[in-house]
């Protein structure tokens, strides 16, 4: 990926665009947002070639919270 950043007062983004033609025949770009506060993601979008994207907010977040490992067991 070429990585680009961009910020303004509140967030910094990072632009991937993808640099091997398998990729770019699908992927069209791959942008993140860092929060300036905590630098942690709070958005993240993929757009894709074709128009289709994935676009996902991030809310209510809690860094380095504690889980219990049973969560983790597959039954």
């Amino acid at each position: 990926f070429k990585i680009s950043y961009f910020e303004n007062t509140e967030i910094v983004l990072a632009e991937l665009l993808p640099q091997q033609m398998n990729m770019k025949e699908y992927v069209k770009n791959i942008l993140i947002y860092f929060d300036k506060k905590d630098f942690s993601v709070s958005k993240f979008i993929m757009n894709e070639v074709s128009g289709d994207y994935t676009d996902v907010e991030f809310s209510n977040k809690k860094p380095n919270v504690s889980l219990e490992s049973s969560i983790f067991t597959v039954n």
